[in-house]
């Protein structure tokens, strides 16, 4: 018998925080413009668990995830790799992640606070578990909103797919999969707000009555920047209005069957020494850009690209060891495979196209943030996110053929 769970715990900082997601920010929030919240939800299947936690913040690093993963495992007589904990990737909530807090700005006692609210969360969901009786996949392509963000002719991945667990045709919860930033509100903004997953979630609850939990997929280069009018409330509120217009129309639908919970593991080790001079050229040549561009969206990842170029000339060691774990989970019909950094659209699609699981969806920004971006080689070049990522050209296509090995059946 398939049971679900969910439940949504409210983590608004009380106090005014430095916030993640813009070098150029400098001072403490002021104000809330929505609550930010983590989502649990959790599968259960023939004595066996699946849970998957969603947090309103920019990523989250190992030592969160594995705190939370470690207690529930014990709480539960659950393996680790049944527990997923991951961010929606907002630019607007405070820093939590202790690999983005270059300069002692975290809150630690806010941080043991997520951490908590993220397991009493998943706790919930356990206790919330409700039989299941239907599961629904609805799906469809957004248009003219949001799309690749270096390239408005190269669409990338604008599908949203969405999980329906149902008892009797009430509706007891959902997945909703997307692959968008959440960077609407840009460095200007002070005020903490889940941007634009916190705009689709408040409006898909207020359409159907239950919050889903969100998973942002392979979102690495995708975004509303060649769409956009502007970077403020306003246009998060236009945004998020007509994306969530497109989905409520969505009339695509097919009855999937969840009759397993099962895992596979695989890990990729990424070791080479630094090149400091290259990344001083780089940084020389983005500082040459930076004094004649005037484009607002462009001087901010040059910013950005600069700062984050710096703080890897300033490492100590030469030597770079990342190691990725991608989890994947095969359900029956469906599949979540999971990535620890921010994973390039076109790979996304490759993955999701060759899968024999339909549908496959990507959780993206989960377990820990080592996998940076995760570009595809024919994007490699002056792009922000090839120039700043410490994973080489080509690694990307090699983690993503080995999951795909996983997902033959």
């Amino acid at each position: 018998m398939l049971e679900v769970g969910i439940s949504t715990l409210d983590i608004t900082p009380l106090v005014p925080q430095y916030m993640a997601g813009y070098v150029m920010r400098t001072e403490k929030s002021k104000g809330v413009h929505k609550d930010l919240t983590v989502t649990a939800l959790t599968l259960s299947l023939n004595q066996q668990m699946l849970i998957l936690i969603s947090a309103d913040i920019i990523a989250v690093d190992e030592k969160m995830s594995q705190a939370v993963r470690e207690t529930l495992s014990k709480k539960y007589s659950l393996s680790e790799k049944m527990i997923s904990v991951g961010a929606l990737h907002t630019h607007s909530a405070p820093i939590v992640n202790e690999a983005l807090d270059e300069k002692g700005q975290l809150d630690k006692e806010y941080r043991l606070h997520i951490i908590n609210q993220m397991i009493k969360a998943a706790s919930n969901s356990v206790n919330n578990l409700q039989r299941t009786d239907q599961v629904i996949y609805r799906y469809g392509r957004i248009d003219g909103l949001y799309g690749n963000r270096n390239d408005k002719s190269d669409d990338g991945d604008k599908w949203v797919h969405i999980i329906d667990f149902k008892n009797k045709g009430c509706l007891l919860a959902s997945i909703v999969n997307f692959s968008c930033h959440g960077t609407v509100l840009g460095p200007d903004n002070y005020y903490i707000s889940a941007d634009l997953p916190g705009e689709i979630r408040r409006r898909i609850k207020e359409k159907t009555g239950i919050s889903p939990i969100l998973l942002n997929g392979n979102a690495g280069d995708m975004s509303n920047r060649q769409y956009r009018q502007g970077n403020d409330l306003r246009e998060l509120d236009r945004i998020g209005n007509e994306i969530c217009k497109q989905i409520f129309a969505f009339n695509k639908e097919i009855e999937i069957y969840i009759d397993e919970l099962c895992c596979d593991e695989v890990k990729q080790e990424i070791k080479y020494r630094m090149d400091k001079e290259k990344i001083k050229n780089l940084i020389a040549q983005s500082e040459e850009k930076l004094k004649i561009e005037q484009n607002y969206d462009k001087r901010k990842l040059l910013k950005s690209g600069i700062a984050f170029l710096q703080q890897r000339l300033n490492k100590d060691k030469l030597d770079v060891d990342i190691n990725i774990t991608s989890l994947i989970y095969k359900l029956g019909d469906l599949a979540i495979v999971t990535i620890p950094g921010e994973l390039f659209s076109k790979l996304g699609l490759k993955l999701k196209n060759e899968s024999e699981y339909k549908p496959t969806l990507i959780f993206g920004y989960a377990n820990d943030f080592n996998g940076g971006y995760l570009v595809s080689e024919e994007d490699y070049g002056d792009s922000y996110e090839s120039v700043t990522s410490e994973i080489p050209k080509g690694k990307p296509e090699e983690l993503i053929a080995e999951i795909t090995k996983h997902l033959r059946k």
